[in-house]
């Protein structure tokens, strides 16, 4: 349950997660979303270029998974 608003004066971290490239597009526009209410707000989860590029601190590549 978020008890906290999301607004730039509560640092805020999330972990997300993305197994494939379509999931990868749809984290970095969420991610963007949330960047747009909070500057300070960490990502670390595991996603492809898009959500590394958005500010993704990945565990691990998403061309490195076989989801089904």
């Amino acid at each position: 349950m978020i008890t906290k608003a999301i607004n730039k004066n509560n640092p805020s971290n999330f972990f997300i997660l993305a197994a494939e490239q379509s999931a990868d597009n749809h984290g970095a526009v969420l991610m963007q979303a949330l960047q747009s209410l909070n500057t300070n707000i960490e990502f670390i989860g595991i996603g492809g270029k898009r959500m590394t590029d958005t500010g993704l601190k990945s565990m691990e590549n998403i061309d490195k998974l076989a989801v089904m």
